[in-house]
């Protein structure tokens, strides 16, 4: 097996974030990443800007 097949076949061996955001809401516990969330949230503000919901 060649090395690039080994380390694709490994989960994200990346350890947890340790950062006040992620162990507050317990992002990397979830299998998600803070960048992930944050990426989330723009891309539900603009979907909802452009259908016209008023931002509060």
């Amino acid at each position: 097996m060649s090395d690039s097949q080994q380390v694709a076949d490994k989960p994200d061996s990346r350890p947890p974030a340790e950062n006040g955001v992620d162990r507050f809401f317990k992002i990397s516990a979830r299998g998600s990443t803070v960048g992930r969330e944050i990426r989330g949230g723009f891309a539900t503000f603009f979907t909802g800007r452009l259908r016209g919901r008023p931002v509060l």
